[in-house]
């Protein structure tokens, strides 16, 4: 709400307008909520991937503490953007529920 009260406020700042200044930041916000997404469908790819050859076919491609990682980071940005959460997401699945 701030950005959108100082967008509006037609002064300069070190040679900016504090209204381009603004639109900066809310373009700079959906791009980064925009490569947050892209990078919660990668991890939700790579973690079915690992999840298939870890129970279906008994031959894991990365070890426990990687793979808990990235379930992690993938849980951190579900719970950034819940707007993104999932319920098909691995986050929401145990062993071999899918």
């Amino acid at each position: 709400m701030e950005c959108l009260i100082l967008a509006a406020v037609p002064a300069k700042l070190f040679g900016f307008s504090i209204l381009r200044l603004g639109v900066g930041l809310f373009e700079w916000m959906r791009m980064a909520k925009t490569a947050d997404e892209k990078r919660i469908e990668s991890l939700r790819v790579e973690i079915a991937r690992f999840d298939e050859h870890y129970y279906r076919e008994a031959q894991p491609e990365v070890s426990d503490s990687e793979y808990d990682e990235l379930k992690r980071e993938l849980e951190g940005l579900e719970k950034q953007y819940p707007e993104l959460s999932s319920a098909d997401s691995p986050t929401n699945t145990v062993g071999d529920d899918t």
